[in-house]
């Protein structure tokens, strides 16, 4: 390890960084700004670039059995489907032209699935995955919205095969039915001395079937729905993975929205007595699902997945196996829905965006690319990566995050680094080299620091990585995308 002189770290090609904030909702959805207060905010702070995160759909049903379309209870919450993705569309593009300093990007927070458990008679009815959400971000066309897979979005309604059978066996009942009213059955009995002959009809149970099968039917027919069942289903993965599949179809980008973080309610819904509204923790979701583009790493809760060794790294180490097709990156994400909810304030967690220029695609491509960095500050200042590269000898090619360096096995290769604060000060700040999932140096000093350290070992692999993790007092705090360093054959 060898400490850099004061000066800047060659970076090897001109990149701007662009602080932008990820996961902003606004009236459009569940937050209590307009577009352009949040711009002016951004603005103000020295944002700029806000990637929306409006709520998609928030609709909830609840429907007592066998008619659980005919007779239920619906909540609903205003949302971007419930207004309409052109009225948003075009709402973004407005507030746009009016503070042009700022980029908006829409997008929107989608749980693609939920399900319930427990009873009403039992008291214990509890509605689950209703926080379980992935992040769409960057879709520009109204369609892509409307067809957005996703539970209770009715354009995406389908009659399936559990349909065709139900309704097989309901057209079955109501034949039955009709059978069984127009049914009649002779017999001859004695009464005293005498002989007669009775006729025994079926119509008031004949009536019973035929009303019966004739609601199932309709409740069956009327209301084309999801091949997936919030009241029985167990499908794993599948949900969150078309809509990964989905957004990334139509060039958007998916991201998972707090995976570590824990909900839990208890309210009153009417006639369903207290309800228990809960979603656990999922990071084991982001090992069963594949292409999504990254993860909130940083935010405001703890956060295990980004220790070293923990599951950020066996995602990468993975990749770097070979066993998953793309890396994930890490991002930072806020959950805001107004400034002061549960003190949070609008440039609290930002993801700084290294782009050639400033630009919603470069701004987009820099977040499909891994090119960023997250952190996380305080009102006072916030911590900023100057510089993170690697790169060999006096070779020009230079690696930044997101990236990959091909060296020659047996030549050193080094990792420089460049931490800065803004606005300038000098505060402690300890900085932790990561490399494939262990901690290979660390440092400590005041602000600006600039560290280096050279390796030549790729310990036994063909590929590995770097990536840093920056604390300062909190809540300050960095994390880096990983740059990977691989065999030259």
């Amino acid at each position: 390890m060898t400490d850099l002189a004061d000066g800047a770290v060659e970076t090897g090609r001109a990149m701007r960084q662009v602080p932008g904030v990820i996961h902003v909702h606004t009236r459009m959805s569940t937050g209590q700004d307009s577009l352009e207060e949040i711009l002016s905010r951004a603005r103000k702070n020295g944002i700029e670039a806000i990637l929306l995160a409006e709520n998609y759909l928030l609709r909830y049903e609840y429907g007592l059995y066998p008619w659980r379309n005919l007779l239920k209870r619906r909540l609903e919450w205003p949302s971007i489907l419930q207004r309409g993705p052109e009225r948003f569309l075009e709402r973004v593009k407005q507030a746009q032209q009016e503070i042009p300093e700022v980029l908006l990007i829409p997008g929107v927070e989608v749980a693609p699935y939920h399900f319930w458990t427990g009873s009403l008679l039992q008291g214990d009815l509890t509605l689950h995955d209703t926080q379980k959400n992935l992040l769409v971000i960057g879709l520009e066309q109204p369609q892509d919205y409307l067809q957005l897979p996703a539970l209770g979005n009715r354009a995406t309604g389908r009659y399936h095969e559990r349909w065709g059978i139900r309704a097989a066996m309901e057209g079955l009942g109501l034949a039955g039915g009709i059978i069984l009213w127009f049914w009649k059955r002779k017999r001859r009995v004695q009464v005293g001395p005498f002989m007669t002959s009775q006729v025994k009809t079926y119509r008031l149970l004949g009536t019973i079937v035929v009303a019966a099968a004739s609601l199932s039917l309709a409740d069956n027919l009327l209301f084309p729905s999801s091949r997936l069942d919030p009241y029985r289903d167990t499908p794993g993965i599948h949900p969150y993975q078309e809509l990964i599949d989905y957004a990334n179809g139509r060039g958007g980008i998916a991201l998972w929205s707090f995976p570590e973080a824990r909900d839990f309610h208890r309210f009153d819904y009417g006639f369903l007595g207290t309800v228990t509204v809960k979603t656990d923790p999922y990071p084991l979701d982001l090992f069963r699902s594949h292409h999504y583009t990254g993860f909130g790493a940083l935010y405001a809760d703890n956060t295990p997945l980004t220790l070293p060794g923990g599951g950020w790294d066996g995602l990468l180490q993975a990749y770097c196996a070979g066993r998953r097709a793309r890396p994930v990156w890490g991002i930072g994400e806020a959950g805001l829905h107004y400034e002061g909810q549960a003190g949070k304030r609008l440039n609290d967690v930002e993801t700084v965006f290294l782009v050639p220029r400033k630009g919603k695609k470069e701004l987009l491509q820099a977040l499909k690319a891994g090119r960023s960095y997250a952190l996380s500050r305080d009102p006072a200042y916030g911590l900023v990566l100057e510089a993170f590269q690697v790169s060999q000898g006096g070779k020009p090619q230079v690696a930044l995050a997101g990236e990959e360096l091909q060296v020659v096995r047996g030549g050193p290769w080094e990792v420089r680094f460049a931490i800065a604060t803004t606005p300038s000060r000098a505060v402690p700040i300890e900085v932790k080299l990561i490399r494939s999932g262990e901690v290979v140096q660390s440092w400590r000093g005041l602000t600006p620091y600039r560290g280096s350290f050279q390796d030549r070992s790729l310990a036994g692999k063909g590929k590995v990585y770097y990536r840093l993790d920056v604390s300062g007092e909190a809540p300050h705090r960095v994390l880096s995308n990983p740059i990977f360093v691989s065999d030259r054959h």
